[in-house]
C-alpha cells in the first residue's frame, strides 16, 4: 500500500511558495546520453520507498514494483561520449497507485520544453551487463509526458553497444525522469548525480538483431533480457523549473494521492478476503 510520510507534507507546502530551479550544467559535466531498448516484460516484484525532492518531496512509501520493460544503454551523440553511466532497467510501478500531475519546464541539448507529466511509472535501478551490481549509482523516477512538448525533429549519430553507428531522428518528449532517493530493505540509495534526464522519442525504432544481454542489479543476477526494439533516446536536463502551486494546488495534490492509496488498499483487502 501506498502512504505518505506526514513530515514530509510540510515540505510539499514549502515548495509551493516558489519553483524549484536546477544550476545551469558546466560543459565537464557527464552529458548522461542513453538509448533505450524495449524488452519482453520479465516480471520481477520489489517493494520500496521513493523521495523525490524535484516535485514535490513526498516521501512515497511501499511503491510496488511489478516488472522490467526496457533498458537504457550509455550511448554516444555524434562525438560526444555518454560518460561512466551504467545501464538503467526500467521497473514499472504497478498502476493506479498515482495520480499526481505536474507542469514542468526544462531546458537541455535540444532546447526548451513546456510539457505536463503524470506519475512516476517507472523507477530505473542502476544494472551491470556481464558484472557485479553497480555501486553508488543514481536512480530516477520516470514521470510520462501527457501534455505539451515540442518536436525537435533533429537528426543526430548515435549508437550503443547495441546498435552500430546510425542516424536517428529525435522527435518529441515521452518522459522526464528526476534523480531520487530509494529506499529498500533499509538501505537508502541517495542521488549521486543531480541532473535529471528527459527521454524523447525516435526514428527509426530499429528492431535488436544482437545477442540478448545477462543483467545484474540489486533486484536481479545474472538476469537474461530478451530485447526486442529501440525506443526512445535519453539527454540530461540541464535546467528544470516547476511553477509554484497554489494552496489550494497542494491541498489537491494530497487529497489525490490519499484517494489512490485508499483505492489500493479497499483493492488489496478484497483480493485478500477470505471466500466463503
Amino acid at each position: 500500500m501506498l502512504r505518505l510520510n506526514k513530515t514530509t507534507l510540510a515540505a510539499a507546502a514549502m515548495l509551493a511558495a516558489g519553483p524549484f530551479l536546477m544550476t545551469q550544467a558546466q560543459a565537464s559535466i557527464n552529458p548522461l546520453i542513453f538509448q533505450v531498448w524495449d524488452i519482453v516484460p520479465d516480471p520481477q516484484s520489489e517493494t520500496v520507498d521513493i523521495i523525490d525532492h524535484n516535485f514535490t518531496s513526498v516521501h512515497l512509501l511501499n511503491v510496488e514494483l511489478d516488472q522490467i520493460e526496457r533498458i537504457s544503454n550509455p550511448a554516444v551523440k555524434a562525438t560526444i561520449p555518454s560518460g561512466p553511466n551504467p545501464h538503467l532497467l526500467w521497473y514499472r510501478i504497478e498502476e493506479g497507485l498515482l495520480a499526481q500531475q505536474f507542469t514542468v519546464n526544462t531546458l537541455d541539448q535540444f532546447g526548451p520544453q513546456n510539457v505536463t507529466v503524470q506519475g512516476p511509472k517507472y523507477l530505473l535501478v542502476p544494472a551491470e551487463k556481464n558484472g557485479p551490481e553497480p555501486e553508488g549509482q543514481t536512480h530516477y523516477a520516470c514521470y510520462q509526458v501527457t501534455g505539451g512538448g515540442t518536436n525537435v525533429n533533429v537528426m543526430r549519430v548515435v549508437q550503443d553497444q547495441f546498435d552500430p553507428t546510425e542516424n536517428v531522428t529525435v522527435g518529441t518528449p515521452s518522459y522526464v525522469c528526476n534523480a531520487v532517493t530509494k529506499i529498500h530493505l533499509g538501505m537508502t540509495h541517495k542521488p549521486s548525480y543531480p541532473y535529471g534526464i528527459i527521454f524523447y522519442n525516435i526514428t527509426p525504432d530499429t528492431e535488436y538483431a544482437g545477442v540478448d544481454p545477462i543483467m545484474t542489479d540489486q533486484f536481479i543476477t545474472n538476469r537474461l533480457l530478451d530485447v526486442t526494439m529501440r525506443r526512445y533516446l535519453g539527454v540530461r536536463i540541464d535546467s528544470k523549473r516547476v511553477p509554484a502551486m497554489s494552496r489550494w494546488g497542494v491541498g489537491a495534490m494530497v487529497l489525490l494521492t490519499l484517494g489512490a492509496a485508499t483505492v489500493v488498499l479497499v483493492r488489496r483487502q478484497r483480493n485478500t478476503a477470505p471466500i466463503g
